[in-house]
């Protein structure tokens, strides 16, 4: 089944599902605002991904597939599954239930039909894999190891069946995202304060963007997309995830110049040049400065790319020392091992201590990491699965999650799903929720 969601004309389709109660429609806004209020309704907080994953499964009974569907990916975003030690987090039992009954669901949707050159890229793979764990692998840790294989499942459920028996309702999901972006709002608001600690760590946070990103590519009204802009703007600069801020502004750019004409692109290079010129003045640059010294890493963030001269990776290390390291670390490997990978469970080893400033009280590595010298849990897509699987396989679903659904017109899938592989891939619910979308997000560009 397919279809395209812009047959929809009547704005208030974009955020009502009319095939369910009003009272349901409010409830699931209701659930996904209260599932974000660590600070004034936790421990209760962290069970609200119970409700969607009930009723998803009484449709799931009553064979309506597209319901169950969506509701199992709105519990499984709900998930509290990392509090950092601060936060309370959802107790693993029903953690794991709700990820098991979402890989459930990502087969059983999906049988009917076999991808063969899914299963030609995934024999190529494994044995490019199993290759390189034999000529490379070293410092393997178990762990890694497990979850290694677990990619490696996720990634043959999504390439080898081609079927689709559903697709995720967006209006149901984009209430209960909305919900989850105001409940952030609130938290930012009134309960809230910098102390060295995030706003959230929970890994799937980046869907904040969805309501913005739906309105922006469904049905762009301006006045809506400046009120969601300002309360999508406050909420990521006390995240603390800088990635999240680049690789949005970078993704939403890039789906417009990819389908740009050539007067389009003329105005867009007019625009920043601008841009440069305006941020080179010296009142600018005072300001910058200023905000240079913002105890908010995002905010410090952004006024060090835009105080940016020239392109130079040194300057990285002052924007961003742990990531910068990281690839200076990657990239000082062997070139095969980078092409190839270094084989599955394999760690990166710090021969120079460029990681050596980290402290054991940060949220960045486990004790054990910083005390071998050998880390596992990397802050990039391209270099904690690029460690292990390879730069090929890595810049292929990149592509093909991503810049192929944007070129092929449909910008909203394409851009989700590039979020969701840079920012949330390093988590179990990251891994499902991406394959989820990429197997059962309707298309969404215009006929």
């Amino acid at each position: 089944m397919s279809s395209n969601i812009y047959q929809n004309k009547n704005l208030a389709d974009l955020f009502l599902n009319r095939e369910i109660s009003v009272f349901l429609n409010i409830l699931i806004f209701i659930t996904g605002f209260l599932s974000t209020q660590r600070f004034s309704f936790e421990p209760l907080n962290t069970y609200m991904c119970m409700f969607p994953f009930l009723v998803s499964l009484f449709y799931l009974i009553q064979n309506r597939h597209s319901f169950a569907l969506s509701f199992a990916v709105l519990s499984l975003v709900l998930v509290a599954d990392n509090g950092a030690g601060i936060y309370q987090e959802t107790i693993p039992l029903i953690r794991y239930i709700i990820y098991s009954y979402c890989l459930f669901l990502l087969f059983f949707l999906s049988l009917g039909k076999v991808n063969s050159s899914g299963i030609l890229s995934l024999l190529s793979l494994l044995m490019v894999v199993l290759l390189a764990t034999v000529l490379f692998g070293d410092n393997i840790s178990f762990d890694a190891l497990r979850r290694d294989i677990q990619v490696i499942i996720i990634i043959s459920m999504t390439i080898i069946f081609a079927g689709k028996k559903a697709e995720i309702n967006l209006p149901i999901i984009f209430m209960g995202f909305l919900g989850y972006l105001l409940g952030e709002v609130v938290n930012s608001s009134f309960f809230y304060v910098y102390e060295g600690r995030y706003l959230s760590y929970n890994s799937l946070k980046t869907i904040c963007l969805f309501p913005f990103l739906y309105i922006l590519y469904r049905s762009p009204k301006l006045l809506i997309l400046i009120v969601l802009g300002v309360l999508l703007s406050q909420v990521l600069l006390l995240f603390g995830t800088r990635m999240i801020v680049l690789t949005s502004l970078v993704f939403i750019l890039m789906s417009y110049a990819l389908l740009a004409s050539k007067r389009q692109l003329f105005y867009l290079a007019l625009f920043f040049t601008s841009l440069i010129f305006l941020f080179s003045l010296g009142p600018v640059q005072e300001i910058l400065f200023l905000l240079k010294q913002s105890p908010y890493k995002t905010i410090r963030f952004l006024a060090e790319v835009a105080s940016l001269q020239s392109i130079q990776l040194e300057v990285l290390g002052d924007i961003d020392q742990i990531r910068y390291a990281e690839w200076l670390i990657f990239f000082d490997r062997p070139t095969i091992e980078i092409i190839l990978g270094s084989g599955l469970g394999t760690g990166l080893e710090d021969r120079n201590g460029l990681l050596g400033f980290v402290g054991y009280n940060w949220s960045s590595f486990s004790p054990e990491e910083i005390n071998s010298g050998v880390f596992y849990n990397l802050h990039d897509y391209w270099t904690d699965f690029g460690l292990r699987f390879g730069l090929i396989p890595i810049f292929y679903f990149f592509y093909r999650f991503s810049i192929y659904e944007i070129l092929k017109g449909d910008r909203l899938r394409g851009v989700i799903l590039g979020m969701l592989l840079l920012n949330a891939t390093y988590s179990m619910a990251g891994l499902i929720l991406t394959s989820l979308f990429f197997r059962f997000f309707p298309a969404t560009y215009k006929d």
